[in-house]
């Protein structure tokens, strides 16, 4: 996506210039377009995405020296050169061609009009690709240059631009609060020297806009993410009913299997299935946002996608279906956990789930049941006295079968025991489960 039109913008633009050559590359993260001049290089870039930064990111880089591998970015460069222009120079979360153009057209026009200063400066050797660098270098503290690596530098000098919220109120129109940001920033010592610039030009002149308002797509995707939420809401709505119903039917046609033959039947209610769908549908709404957004809106859905797009890269796309398989197989693994009845009674025997797992089932015959013993509290394993009532059956093999988790009294004397009275079994009423044989 944006790879032919990127690159036609390039080639138009370095026709411009009459460059000795020109080289472009494309990966996953990067595209590139090289323009070799007589001394310097510049560089175009279109960054698309990279984990915990702002994607589809337009910038330039200069090369002081077209041979080397060392570059400046253009703040960085402006600052060098004792360039002036506060226009934003890096162009965040473009979501299709049309801002794409629009950007381009502005940072080029940045480009140009500055390129003789820079190609002079780079003559005079105001920008080296090496210095010594002291404790006390500005430089070196507020645009980590040179000697910080070229993997660590590029990101945060490109995230103090495009994702700090000094830069992001300025965006949105708010000088005043961005103003009360940059001020914070220089207080602690942490702000950039084109920051610092920012900041006392903005208090002399408080309508500045950094960048005109059709490259401007950090606001547009603010203004439309309040507005996108009672979308997102339905989303969400949808994907959990989808996996409701999944989950509520898997629950009735498993209840309707188990309880086939049985005289009474203690598993969980269906209504547990809602339940369930829960954690998957909240992955599920994330990894198929998109086909939804195009399934329930129609029409005003493709600018929303547009814009996840430039938001979310496929980084984010792999962690999301990730999530979401682990969520879905986990419930899945849950299910039967879940709908396993505790018991199931018929005519001559009942079944209950065994001690070691719910799992394997242990069959009790009436016939075999010696006693029948309420106990009316039990002790947990560090000694203490819970007050909370059973029936516990005894078998003549010494087995024993409390119905606590399966049953409640209630339950056990309405269903169970009018099917035990033709067996005539003792009835014992003891204070607690350790009364018991």
């Amino acid at each position: 996506m944006f790879d032919e039109k990127f690159f036609a913008l390039c080639e138009s633009a370095a026709d411009t210039l009459s460059p000795i050559g020109t080289e472009r590359s494309s990966d996953k993260k990067f595209l590139t377009f090289s323009v070799f001049l007589n001394l310097i290089g510049l560089e175009l870039v279109f960054k698309r995405s990279s984990l915990g930064q702002i994607n589809n990111v337009l910038y330039c880089r200069v090369y002081p020296n077209k041979a080397s591998e060392f570059f400046y970015l253009l703040p960085e460069a402006f600052v060098e050169l004792n360039i002036q222009d506060l226009r934003s120079v890096f162009f965040p979360m473009i979501e299709n061609e049309e801002r794409l153009e629009a950007c381009f057209r502005e940072l080029w026009s940045i480009v140009s009009e500055h390129l003789p200063r820079i190609e002079d400066g780079a003559a005079a050797g105001l920008l080296p690709i090496s210095r010594t660098v002291t404790e006390s270098d500005i430089w070196e503290r507020r645009l980590m240059f040179p000697e910080a690596s070229l993997v660590s530098r590029e990101p945060f000098v490109i995230s103090a631009y495009t994702g700090d919220p000094a830069y992001r109120a300025l965006l949105a129109g708010d000088s005043e609060k961005a103003v009360k940001r940059l001020e914070k920033l220089i207080k602690k010592d942490r702000a950039y020297e084109y920051q610092i610039r920012l900041c006392e030009y903005l208090k002399a002149h408080p309508d500045f806009s950094p960048m005109p308002d059709e490259c401007n797509a950090l606001r547009t995707a603010d203004a439309a993410q309040k507005r996108s939420l009672p979308k997102a809401l339905a989303i969400l709505a949808v994907t959990y009913a989808v996996f409701a119903v999944f989950f509520v039917a898997l629950a009735l046609i498993f209840n309707a299997v188990f309880s086939r033959g049985t005289a009474a039947y203690f598993g969980a209610p269906w209504y547990c299935g809602l339940l369930l769908a829960a954690l998957p549908a909240m992955f599920g709404a994330v990894f198929f946002r998109r086909k939804l957004i195009k399934l329930l809106f129609p029409c005003s859905g493709r600018a929303m996608i547009e814009r996840d797009r430039a938001a979310n890269g496929a980084l984010t796309e792999r962690l999301s279906r990730g999530g979401f398989i682990i969520c879905f197989a986990l419930a899945i693994i849950i299910f039967p956990m879940m709908f396993l009845p505790a018991l199931r009674i018929y005519e001559d025997r009942l079944d209950a789930s065994s001690k070691s797992s719910v799992f394997t089932r242990e069959t009790y015959r009436f016939e075999d049941i010696g006693e029948i013993c309420h106990i009316s509290a039990r002790y947990n394993d560090y000694g203490d006295r819970i007050e909370r009532p059973s029936y516990v059956l005894v078998m003549k093999d010494g087995r024993q079968l409390d119905l606590d988790s399966g049953t409640s009294d209630k339950q056990a004397e309405e269903e169970l025991f009018p099917l035990l009275e033709k067996y005539a079994i003792p009835v014992r009423m003891l204070d607690s489960d350790k009364e018991l044989p």
